[in-house]
């Protein structure tokens, strides 16, 4: 979402068959990795978000707003890791289901 709203040019590439040829070349065997102007290859589903959105000023310098910011993205994560299954079902409106476990 964050390389979405950035409107940065990427590529998103599928890794299927290919996994564990490619798993060698990851930092710490997992994916999702990213890899900027072809260099090396960074991993770590948040700090790669944080990282796109401060590289593309969609990451405040304001201390408030950064606290703000910081407070979704924990409860982003923290959702994800108890239960995916409202997060990630079509139809279902992600701002109010992550509004409602927020609260």
């Amino acid at each position: 979402m964050a390389l979405v709203l950035s409107k940065a040019n990427w590529k998103d590439v599928a890794i299927k068959d290919e996994w564990f040829k490619f798993k060698d070349k990851t930092p710490n065997g997992y994916i999702p990795v990213l890899s900027v102007d072809g260099g090396e290859l960074m991993d770590g589903t948040i700090a790669l978000v944080r990282f796109v959105c401060q590289r593309h000023g969609l990451y405040s310098q304001n201390p408030r707003e950064k606290y703000l910011i910081e407070r979704w993205v924990d409860i982003i994560h923290s959702e994800c890791r108890m239960t995916d299954e409202g997060l990630f079902e079509k139809g279902v409106d992600k701002i109010k289901w992550l509004k409602e476990r927020s609260m």
